[in-house]
């Protein structure tokens, strides 16, 4: 084929080669976190119209908001210690079961603090996961596979 369509097909080849190229640990997160992605996105879409239909104030979901990236803030340094000591994966593992845990309190609790707290336990689990994401990468690829090649 020639022109865009043969440019089209090439590149997609080119890709899919690539993506081979990655270990198979790297694709299962990156699927992962193009589901996070997705839930995140659906979720806070709704959550601001949820939270007003519960007749929370502004305010309230403003905390809801904050408590969330302060949750985020929190694990940071606790993030790099545990990464250090234990095995990627299962702090990834704990850290989504807080994640989901924190959105189903979210969604099915009654009242400001219970859903301020689990607001805080969702940035909580989302950070870990976030601040893991370069060591995961770092471990499960060679210098091939890494975009920048060593720079």
């Amino acid at each position: 084929m020639k022109g865009l369509p043969g440019k089209i097909i090439r590149g997609v080849g080119d890709y899919v080669a690539h993506i081979r190229m990655v270990s198979r640990n790297a694709q299962l997160f990156l699927l992962g976190t193009f589901f996070l992605g997705i839930s995140q996105a659906a979720f806070f879409s709704m959550a601001n119209l949820y939270f007003e239909e519960m007749e929370f104030t502004r305010t309230q979901i403003g905390a809801f908001r904050s408590v969330r990236q302060l949750g985020v803030v929190l694990m940071a340094i606790p993030t790099a210690f545990l990464i250090t000591r234990l095995p990627v994966k299962f702090v990834l593992t704990v850290s989504a079961v807080l994640s989901a845990v924190g959105y189903m309190g979210q969604a099915f609790g009654q009242g400001f603090w219970i859903i301020l707290g689990f607001a805080g336990l969702l940035g909580s689990g989302a950070g870990v996961i976030n601040l893991s994401m370069a060591p995961l990468f770092m471990r499960s690829s060679s210098k091939k596979e890494r975009m920048l090649n060593g720079c």
